[in-house]
């Protein structure tokens, strides 16, 4: 026992050294001058020069790496070039209000979910363990800030019950602050809830079908007795551990939640550093997170029969995914074409005007069509996002087939990248890569694809590990076939069902992240129609009542993302026989 800890505590050690590695040099490529920027565009280049030297920006990386990591070594997180005081109170500040939230999300999810996973465990394969399983999914893909206008609309503007923003009075008692933090709270509950409940789900049924639980019936205990004292004991382990690993995600990927809702946490702090070009604050907030409890989904790999078509085509859900997906592919394709008005096209005598039968959606700020700008707006996101997964799918599944086949030194020397590369929030390296590189199209192409990487590649991995225990392999390698043909030629066609499955898993991840992007501001140009550049250019309108200018693109996104968790979900079911 105290070999294996003293193993896994130099294997942390070893991943936080390279994640401060990753981190500091993926902070040093955004570009710009911290000195310019401080300093201002007229300030003169011997007075900008002056204060690089002083910052110490102008000292070759490996130096400022090495001051800043032993700096961090010894609680010196440094200056904040930004608020020109000392970073670690500020992150101190803020990491306190992103608790504050976490808990009340975690208050809430906690029971929710393990109560969702437990009816959906006792009424497995029923409607209601569909509806609650799909449901789940579904709101763990949707972006925070749709889920999160969606509630501002209802809660704050059409109700009038809650406040839109987070940020309460100074001086504000316990009550009202937490009154302030209820919206906030609600979209995190919907993007951990599907995921505790899957979870307490597989280990109800789990103790459901053990023996204990068979003799406990047959002695004739109620069924409520037999759940509460026999079921629930042995089941919530897992959950609780997925619980605790969600904790990191809570904390760290606040980034979204805390703009909309105008939070000063550490998700808003560390967007902002990135924008000021703020180093020492954006590496040490970073480097803050990640050592933190990572909050990444794993999907569990296992072998699976071939997709049967007729199968498929019998499922309500497929058929209704696949129908809303047809409708978003026309529009990508024809969208300009069948638009009822230009989606470029500003009429400003029409600004802000409400839905009505010449403008089905409304109208923005600048008198633009919204139904037509929705319409348009699939292009964009269908075009990144599944060129995105294709480009992570092929990476990801060449990477693990070598990983599982090979084994040996590779595999432990790859893992360890793989898993440092994991525990990296995804919004918060996409961003950070964006805001280096562009936010062009094929930047966001090739920065999710590679992100997507040793997500698939760890899946692939455990499927060709266990393909490689079966029979076949060994008598290929006796036979003197060649490993790279054994592993396209014999081991891939059988993992390829699992592949297919990470395809369009990933693939709702990936319409994630390029909605967030561009709702934090990294989705091209303002007038080209995108959902999320359309939301984040008009969503502090919602104070002032324009909630359709954010509404009908938030649920666009929500439709697409829903659409191919039930077509992903039916495929997964069927491949699993």
């Amino acid at each position: 026992m105290t070999t294996y800890l003293l193993r896994r505590l130099g294997l942390a050690v070893i991943t936080l050294w390279l994640l401060s590695v990753l981190i500091f040099f993926a902070a040093q490529v955004l570009p710009g001058n911290p000195a310019r920027a401080i300093l201002g565009p007229l300030a003169a280049p011997s007075a900008v020069r002056a204060l690089n030297h002083q910052l110490g920006v102008d000292r070759p990386l490996l130096t400022q790496y090495w001051s800043w990591i032993s700096g961090m070594l010894h609680g010196n997180m440094g200056q904040s070039t930004e608020y020109q005081s000392a970073v670690e109170p500020l992150l101190r500040a803020a990491l306190l209000n992103s608790a504050k939230l976490a808990a009340l999300a975690l208050i809430v999810i906690i029971p929710l979910g393990i109560l969702g996973g437990v009816v959906a465990a006792l009424y497995a394969g029923r409607p209601l363990d569909r509806i609650i399983s799909v449901t789940g999914l579904s709101a763990a893909t949707v972006p925070e800030f749709v889920s999160g206008i969606v509630v501002v609309i209802v809660f704050s503007i059409g109700l009038k019950v809650l406040p839109a923003s987070a940020a309460a009075p100074t001086g504000s008692s316990f009550l009202t602050q937490l009154r302030y933090l209820i919206l906030p709270a609600v979209p995190l509950v919907f993007v951990l809830f599907g995921y505790i409940a899957r979870i307490a789900r597989a280990g109800t049924i789990d103790a459901l079908e053990s023996d204990y639980v068979r003799t406990a019936t047959l002695k004739g205990l109620q069924r409520h007795v037999v759940i509460w004292r026999h079921v629930l004991r042995n089941s919530l382990l897992p959950t609780i551990t997925v619980i605790a690993t969600q904790t990191g995600y809570l904390i760290g990927g606040l980034i979204v939640v805390e703009t909309l809702f105008n939070y000063r946490g550490i998700g808003n702090l560390l967007l902002h550093a990135a924008n000021a070009k703020d180093f020492p604050m954006l590496e040490a907030g970073v480097l803050i997170v990640i050592a933190m409890p990572p909050g990444i989904i794993a999907s569990e790999a296992e072998k699976r029969e071939q997709p049967v078509w007729r199968l498929l085509l019998a499922r309500p859900a497929f058929l209704t995914g696949a129908a809303i997906l047809l409708f978003w592919i026309v529009c990508a394709f024809f969208g300009t074409a069948i638009a009822p008005h230009n989606p470029l096209a500003q009429q400003l005598l029409a600004t802000n005007a409400r839905p009505s039968a010449a403008h089905w959606f409304g109208t923005d700020q600048l008198g633009r069509d919204m139904f037509s700008r929705v319409i348009a707006g699939a292009q964009t996101i269908l075009i990144i996002a599944p060129l995105a997964t294709l480009v992570g799918t092929m990476l990801g599944t060449a990477l693990g087939l070598a990983l599982g086949y090979l084994g040996g030194i590779a595999d432990m020397l790859v893992g360890r990248m793989v898993e440092t590369v994991l525990a990296l929030p995804v919004i918060v390296v996409a961003f950070l890569f964006v805001v280096a590189l562009g936010a062009s199209t094929l930047t966001q192409i090739l920065i999710i694809g590679f992100i997507f990487t040793p997500l698939i590649a760890r899946t692939v991995r455990s499927a060709v590990q266990v393909e490689g225990q079966l029979d076949y392999v060994p008598a290929a390698r006796l036979l003197g076939e060649r490993s790279g043909r054994l592993m396209f030629a014999e081991i891939l066609p059988n993992v390829f069902p699992t592949v297919l499955v990470e395809f369009t898993v990933r693939l709702g991840y990936a319409i994630f992240t390029v909605a967030t992007l561009a709702f934090l501001g990294f989705g091209g140009q303002p007038s080209t129609p995108n959902w999320g550049t359309d939301i984040y250019a008009n969503y502090v309108l919602l104070g002032a009542g324009y909630w359709w200018e954010t509404l009908f693109p938030a649920l666009a996104i929500a439709s697409l993302i829903i659409a191919i968790n039930l077509v992903g979900d039916t495929v997964e079911q069927v491949l699993a026989g």
